[in-house]
């Protein structure tokens, strides 16, 4: 059976250093109505509950918070008609962490915006229990030395048409996670590359079927994924006009970075799929079925052996109400939780 040991037999554990909770709520009342004033104003190491509502982006410079949704995904993060990323997390430094629990996003924006955007960290970044999705690229991570998500969905939108004019420009696929010289740590998640658009007319113009993506880009990064699905995008299908079928992308591609060589993935009971081809049409040839991963000269996947553990707990927990924890592992298996009180 699972043991769970708590910290010095006590349950409840004091943090390190003091640290002020606030509460967000846009409906009031509340310390802050948006999370953006709450993180502007509060102190590095604080912790912000935000309360169920619809609140814009957020931007974390150089400073370590905790920032949590009092209901599991009962907060969303929405940003319309603008290239700029629902959440940006950078500039933290060693000595500072960032946790965000329990948020939904949803976007929609120009071709090449990023939903999450996580760079130049030196400091820890911890993503739970969210679920990423809407117009453009999921999560995007540059030049961080520890990048973590929990429980998170990060699915990527079908391949963007891109016209000017009436004239077709091309096509912008999205991968689910893309990271260059960077280290990810990922625990049961779902992470998809977007599937290619089908052939058709749009706008008066006929376009050909459109290119998948990957679930996951690794450049110069190293990756630890445990207990996650990971899957590469359909290719379009020739549906509009005589088209061949696009082929499907792989589940991951492991390559060179910018300033490192090489990409390491090391697997513990996964689950990577690379997508389907698309269909032909007037008797053109399908598309044909992308591999699990591409792996350049010098990167690689290491599948390690054993099953994958999982714990969950409840947080923010409300005076009064039970917390909730859900253990699987292999027998003889320990756990440590650390819970503390504000």
């Amino acid at each position: 059976m699972l043991r769970l040991l708590p910290l010095a037999g006590l349950a409840f554990v004091p943090t390190a250093s003091a640290q002020q909770f606030w509460t967000v709520d846009d409906d009031g009342p509340a310390d802050f109505i948006s999370i953006q004033a709450a993180i502007d104003t509060v102190a590095d190491g604080d912790v912000i509950v935000v309360r169920p509502g619809a609140y814009g982006f957020i931007r974390i410079d150089g400073k370590g918070l905790t920032i949590q949704s009092e209901v599991p995904g009962a907060a969303q993060i929405q940003v319309a008609l603008a290239s700029i990323p629902n959440i940006e997390v950078k500039n933290l430094s060693p000595g500072q962490a960032v946790h965000l629990r329990g948020f939904d996003t949803w976007a929609l924006g120009g071709a090449e915006q990023e939903t999450v955007e996580l760079e130049n960290c030196d400091g820890p970044i911890l993503m739970e229990d969210c679920t990423i999705n809407g117009f453009g690229e999921p999560v995007v991570v540059r030049n961080c030395d520890s990048a973590t998500f929990v429980n998170c969905e990060l699915v990527a939108p079908p391949t963007f048409i891109s016209l000017s004019a009436f004239t077709f420009l091309g096509f912008v696929p999205y991968p689910g996670l893309a990271a260059s010289d960077s280290n990810l740590f990922l625990y049961d998640c779902v992470i998809e590359g977007s599937d290619g658009t089908p052939s058709g007319d749009i706008a008066f113009v006929t376009v050909p079927p459109g290119p998948g993506a990957e679930g996951v880009v690794l450049r110069g990064s190293t990756m630890l994924a445990s207990g996650c699905t990971i899957a590469g995008g359909d290719g379009g299908s020739g549906v509009g006009g005589c088209f061949a079928g696009e082929d499907g992308s792989p589940g991951m591609d492991l390559t060179g970075g910018f300033v490192n060589p090489d990409s390491t993935a090391r697997l513990l009971d996964c689950a990577v799929t690379g997508g389907l081809g698309g269909s032909g049409s007037c008797g053109m040839p399908a598309g044909a079925d992308a591999p699990a991963q591409t792996v350049a000269p010098g990167s690689q996947v290491i599948d390690l052996p054993g099953t994958a553990r999982s714990f969950h707990a409840a947080s923010p927990v409300v005076g009064g109400n039970p917390l909730d924890i859900t253990l699987t592992g292999e027998q003889d298996d320990d756990a440590l939780l650390h819970v503390s009180a504000g």
